[in-house]
């Protein structure tokens, strides 16, 4: 779920960028530059899109498999383990 999150938070940021810099192209008097900055902020809105999907999804897997542990009764348990050279995930199932 907290993967998630950050995903929707990322899409969030090209979202805000997205909207400033179709604002920006909508201001700009030369045609050239404002057609440049319109398709930079459709290629942020895709992005934004994108994360918007993919950050949902990851939230909901999250939910559905805590909602899962609850009514079974199990759970689990995960572990990262973050060393100069490496980063290791680890989890233990029931």
């Amino acid at each position: 779920m907290g993967g998630g999150g950050l995903v929707t938070i990322t899409g969030l940021y090209f979202g805000i960028r997205a909207s400033s810099t179709h604002d920006d192209a909508i201001a700009t008097p030369i045609q050239r530059d404002a057609a440049e900055l319109q398709a930079s902020a459709e290629r942020s809105a895709t992005v934004a899109n994108v994360l918007f999907v993919i950050g949902g999804a990851a939230i909901a897997g999250g939910v559905a498999w805590k909602v899962y542990q609850w009514k079974t009764g199990s759970s689990s348990s995960a572990q990262v383990t973050v060393t100069p050279a490496a980063v290791a995930l680890s989890w233990e199932l029931p």
